[in-house]
């Protein structure tokens, strides 16, 4: 251990043998004092086990105090943590097997960040529509972007506006209950504007004067918010509301100061222009978003009164508009045309003497747009260090201790320290040498918030030295099952083979999972349970776990099936059949055989009298290759499935080979589950069951080729895809192999169960069924371009609007050249005839031309590119 550390962290300069530095001056956070009226938010966090403990051996603690890191090691029981640098009994800890032990190895551990400027219900689109969206989506936007911020490493979060009235309060409150993921919100309402002077009609609340400002401000203290924000001044990228003009008077702006720290809710405003600026300062708005032109009018009004405002410039909005909205239609060219790159360097010059003169500036960048997307807030602290001259000592403690300042929690937020919650992450990387580590989700080791594991490989437990292996917590795994929601989509969730309950999963981002194709793509960080409430198996319609690719078949591999095919006398004459085949024997069967457990069987009544089953383990693959060697082969697995080869046994024998026979429509139930292969270890054994009878017993140790050695063979001549399956094979007892032959008829339960993988149920159709596979093929999508309302090739006959898109246009009315044209907009789901009546009392269309395109998505600021 480092001399001169203390049981609680602090550095101890009475100790002559330390030889670290002392600390600099005070941060300009350090110095703030709200208004009086202004309290704390006595919110608390539930859900963490009170007897939980967890110790980190050897860390590099970033306390955000200020001082130099250090190496030690530290101490979490429930949700606060108990000790940092020297933990009492440490040895007796790491031995203890109730309690966590991670081994760090020196990474960085320190505070979670936190982001002054957050929206949590912006989406990454075009700010206007947000208004249009349904309150109920909206609300799972929300809890989506509160989830990844904390994926990206953010504990606090300061809310800057919302969409609508309550979805922060909301989401906030389900947080705090521990029924959602996600950090500490303060939480907004709708931004307060007046008419004619904010930024998206949709998303304000409009108020006109001091006493209409008042009311919606008690309005939303009355529906539980946090803050309120005033939209003082323009946006350059409206083209309508300059972000040079202030909206306010004096006299507004103090109203509104004045009614929300009597409700005791703080004032932050979105104010670019240099009077909003001093009017903020000068009437005790707490926190001022973006403050880009200030003047040396302003920076002496902020500099008296530093001790109470916070400046957040959500610097990587303007910088990404100026240098990354190209791809997005945005051009450089438009950036500096409208003022944006004035304004970027204005604002640049600006934060950096409020930096110099000690005035609180902190990080939040106003992400939720297309080109400031969410999960990349970590960029603000770059720009404080390559922008604005803040060291990265000064960055990260500005983006944990400064934000737990704002959160009037600063003595229990924001640091490593005792008696501070637990909201900790621990970093693969020194981020006071390369700060931009911080963006790198896959550096983020250890997420945690308010003691609690949030993200961690089971790795980071494994304490052999302290456990034995029979007590070590074991990695649980997914049932991963497709489903279709009650839309039609494919979903893909966990099942509970307990209780028959579907766990719906997402990305990590919050974005639905559709396939099992994305599960495997992205890999175990990448899953995470949906916030929503598991639902009955029974509630929805399973789908097979991947059906868009013909499946690779073994034939002859368990020894008794071979003998007792070639005694049935359905193999063709001229197959030689033997005990002992030198290489294996791989056919395909074709993806529309593939459906679902739980659906039934088309028999196929003018085709075969002979339909047979194989209960056979399917070997998912999991990355591609190709010659691959079987000592390599288990690297190329993800996981398992379980198959049922159905077979025709005459069409098997003579066509003289597999495909025909094994290949009808429905021949191929797979499912109902996909598991990793490293859920299922040692033997797997295979069952059948027709109508309760077991008919078929053997396990893979039985297999003639191992798994390893049919990947070999396949991959020989063919690569292989993640995605693929093989089936591995059916040991004996299939229905031709019995005396006489037991073929499957009308009304038969076929049951194969498979070692962890469940049962796949499908029973046999009646002969006078449809055949469901020629209604789902007719069902797919057309592989022509769609645009709007017509299919066409490449867009022939519509109208381009901008780089990438293209509108059906329909002109009608008066063809004279001299008539005006009006053009008509509406949504998806409108048409024409909503106009007809309008158009009909007006006469237009015999004065007027007009015109009404089809927009496909709905995002009129495409419009505005239009030739």
């Amino acid at each position: 251990m480092a001399p001169g550390i203390l049981v609680n962290g602090f550095h101890d300069s009475t100790t002559p043998s330390s030889t670290l530095p002392t600390r600099r001056r005070p941060y300009p956070h350090e110095g703030l004092r709200f208004d009086p009226k202004l309290k704390p938010k006595s919110y608390r966090m539930t859900g963490t086990s009170p007897d939980s403990k967890i110790l980190f051996l050897d860390v590099n603690i970033l306390d955000s105090t200020g001082n130099d890191p250090y190496r030690g090691d530290v101490l979490i029981h429930g949700e606060r943590i108990v000790s940092v640098g020297l933990v009492p009994d440490v040895e007796a800890l790491r031995h203890d097997p109730k309690v966590r032990v991670v081994q760090g190895r020196g990474r960085t551990f320190m505070s979670g960040l936190g982001d002054a400027h957050t929206h949590w219900t912006w989406n990454n689109i075009a700010l206007e529509l947000l208004g249009d969206i349904g309150v109920e989506e909206h609300t799972l936007i929300t809890a989506r972007s509160a989830l990844c911020y904390l994926d990206s490493g953010y504990t606090m979060c300061y809310g800057a506006a919302s969409a609508k009235d309550r979805l922060d309060c909301v989401v906030r409150d389900a947080i705090n209950r521990g029924t959602l993921p996600g950090p500490r919100l303060l939480a907004n309402g709708r931004e307060i504007a007046k008419r004619e002077g904010e930024l998206a009609a949709g998303i304000t609340a409009f108020a006109e004067g001091p006493l209409e400002m008042r009311e919606v401000i008690r309005h939303h203290a009355k529906i539980g918010v946090d803050q309120i924000k005033l939209s003082m001044s323009g946006e350059a990228i409206t083209e309508t509301v300059s972000a040079e003009e202030c909206f306010f008077t004096d006299e507004e702006t103090a109203a509104c100061v004045d009614e929300a720290h009597r409700n005791g809710i703080r004032v932050c405003s979105h104010a670019r222009a240099r009077d909003s600026v001093i009017q903020c300062a000068r009437h005790g708005v707490d926190v001022i978003y973006h403050a880009s032109y200030t003047d040396e009018e302003g920076m002496q009004i902020l500099e008296k009164v530093k001790d109470r405002v916070v400046v957040a410039p959500a610097l990587n909005w303007l910088y990404a508009t100026v240098y990354e909205a190209e791809p997005f239609g945005y051009s450089m060219e438009k950036a500096e045309q409208v003022g944006y790159r004035r304004e970027l360097e204005t604002a640049i010059k600006a934060l950096k003497e409020m930096h110099k003169r000690g005035i609180t500036v902190l990080p939040g960048g106003d992400y939720g747009f297309a080109w400031c997307p969410h999960g990349t807030y970590a960029r603000d602290l770059e720009h404080f260090v390559k922008l604005l001259d803040f060291t990265p000592m000064e960055s990260i403690v500005a983006a944990t201790a400064g934000i737990a300042k704002l959160f009037m929690q600063e003595d229990e937020l924001g640091k490593v320290l005792p008696g501070y919650y637990a909201d900790c992450i621990l970093v693969d990387g020194d981020p006071l040498k390369d700060i931009a580590v911080l963006q790198d989700h896959s550096k983020l080791d250890v997420i945690m918030i308010n003691g609690r594991i949030h993200k961690a490989q089971p790795t980071e437990f494994l304490n052999t030295s302290a456990v034995p292996p029979s007590s070590q917590e074991k990695k649980s795994y997914f049932n991963f099952v497709a489903f279709e929601d009650e839309l039609g989509r494919s979903r893909i969730g966990h099942l509970d083979l307990g209780d028959s309950t579907i766990q719906p999963l997402t990305m990590a981002s919050g974005s639905p999972l559709a396939s099992l194709s994305q599960v495997i793509e992205l890999g175990d960080e990448g899953v995470v349970r949906a916030a929503e409430a598991p639902f009955p198996l029974s509630s929805v319609k399973l789908l097979p776990p991947l059906a868009d690719r013909d499946v690779l078949c073994i034939g002859e591999n368990y020894r008794k099936h071979i003998k007792e095919y070639r005694e049935s006398g359905f193999a063709a004459a001229d197959n030689k059949v033997t005990d002992s085949p030198q290489v294996p024997t791989v056919f395909t069967k074709r993806s529309t055989s593939i459906t679902a457990s739980g659906t039934d069987i088309y028999p196929h009544p003018g085709f075969t009298q002979t339909m047979d089953y194989e209960g056979e383990l399917g070997v998912i693959i999991g990355k591609a290759g190709f010659s691959i060697k079987e000592k390599d082969a288990m690297d190329y697995i993800w996981g398992y499935t379980i198959i049922n080869d159905l077979s025709a046994r005459e069409r098997q024998r003579d066509h003289r080979q597999y495909f025909m026979g094994k290949s009808p429509d429905t021949f191929c139930p797979m499912g109902p589950v996909a598991v990793e292969a490293a859920a299922l270890s040692g033997e797997i054994r295979v069952q059948t069951h027709v109508n309760g009878e077991k008919r078929q017993d053997g396990t893979t140790a039985d297999l003639i080729f191992s798994i390893p050695k049919l990947i070999e063979t396949v991959s020989s001549g063919i690569t292989i895809q993640p995605g693929d399956v093989i089936a591995t094979g059916t040991p004996h007892g299939v229905g031709v192999g019995h005396h006489p032959p037991k073929f499957l008829k009308p009304g038969d339960l076929v049951e194969v169960s498979v070692t962890g993988l469940g049962k796949l149920s499908n029973r046999i159709a009646d002969p006078g069924s449809k055949n469901p596979t020629i209604d789902r093929v007719l069902q797919k999508p057309s592989s022509i371009p769609t645009y709007n309302l017509d299919r066409t090739w490449g867009g022939v006959g519509l109208t381009k609007v901008g780089p990438d898109h293209y509108i059906n246009v329909r002109e009608l009315g008066s063809q004279s050249p001299d008539a005006e044209t009006i053009v008509f907009i509406h949504g998806l789901g409108a048409n024409l005839e909503y106009y007809a009546p309008l158009v009909q009392a007006a006469g237009l269309e015999r004065t007027r031309r007009y015109a009404r395109p089809s927009v496909l998505n709905c995002y009129l600021a495409d419009l505005r590119q239009r030739p």
